[in-house]
């Protein structure tokens, strides 16, 4: 009898540990959560939904709703089903590095290079000689054109009443100034300029002239174009600039004396042409008389 009784209880532990070894045969599921917090556990080799609730200690309902399936739902081996969810560690902020901000440069006054100035003006030069003397009223319309070797500078034209006209901050170099010269103007000042600015330098520079009916009696004088240009790169001065208009005015002067015989000599030419015409008008008519009273 108790032969037969333990023989009774080796066969029931032996049925009752087949049922239950791949039970025990499992990995227990992982107690170290994901980035996202979540708890895994691998399917193994003849596992059931009802093995991983049993391994894990929770429910089915739990099991079915983490991993959002039914009963119906085939797993296999190595499968991970979620068993368990945690609110993960927050990570590590690094605070970012913070660049000092440096103060701003002491700022440098900019060196301002030395200037030069050019003042122009336009004069009825009345005694013509080429000198703008106090009461020689300014001239209007009169235009300017300062240029340099790169580029034309400025253009201007007189109103006759707010000159002189001056350019100042003018780079130190050569430059070079043109007048325009009306159909009956007489200049008595160099028409063109060529000059050489230095720094700091300002150069006055006055450009006369005049029309016969300016001057009256000067009218029949045939107006003589006189331009003085100085070699590119030799400064002007003022020295410079009164020998030249002195020149001026004695070129005017000789052009007025040379004039006058001229002036005489055209008008006997003109006498005789004139006394020729009618001589030659009453020869013809002559001629013609008589030939009207041979016809009769």
């Amino acid at each position: 009898m108790i032969r037969y009784s333990l023989t009774i209880l080796l066969f029931a532990t032996l049925l009752i540990g087949g049922l239950f070894a791949p039970v025990y045969a499992q990995t227990d599921p992982t107690a170290t959560p994901d980035a996202a917090g979540n708890i895994y556990i691998v399917v193994q080799a003849n596992d059931t939904l009802w093995h991983i609730v049993g391994r894990a200690g929770i429910t089915m309902d739990e099991l079915l709703a983490l991993n959002n399936i039914t009963m119906d739902h085939l797993i296999h081996p190595g499968d991970k089903l979620i068993i368990g969810r945690v609110t993960p560690e927050p990570t590590a902020t690094i605070p970012p590095t913070v660049t000092p901000t440096l103060p701003p440069p002491t700022p440098k006054p900019t060196a301002v290079a030395p200037r030069a100035t050019i003042c122009l003006t336009a004069f009825m030069d009345r005694d013509q000689n080429g000198v703008y003397n106090a009461g020689e009223p300014l001239r209007r319309a009169v235009a300017f054109t300062i240029f340099n070797e790169e580029q034309v500078v400025a253009n201007y034209i007189t109103d006759g009443a707010s000159e002189p006209y001056c350019l100042d901050r003018l780079t130190p170099g050569d430059y070079k100034i043109t007048r325009s010269v009306g159909r009956e103007e007489t200049l008595t000042t160099a028409g063109d300029w060529t000059l050489t600015l230095r720094q700091g330098e300002q150069m006055m520079l006055d450009f006369g002239s005049f029309t016969g009916a300016e001057i009256g009696s000067r009218s029949a004088v045939t107006p003589v174009s006189v331009t003085a240009v100085f070699p590119t790169a030799q400064p002007v001065t003022a020295a410079t600039a009164t020998a030249a208009q002195a020149d001026r005015a004695t070129a005017v002067a000789d052009a007025t004396n040379s004039a006058q015989p001229t002036n005489i000599i055209i008008i006997l030419l003109a006498g005789i042409a004139f006394a020729l015409i009618i001589l030659a008008g009453s020869l013809i008519a002559i001629w013609q008389y008589r030939q009207k009273r041979e016809d009769q």
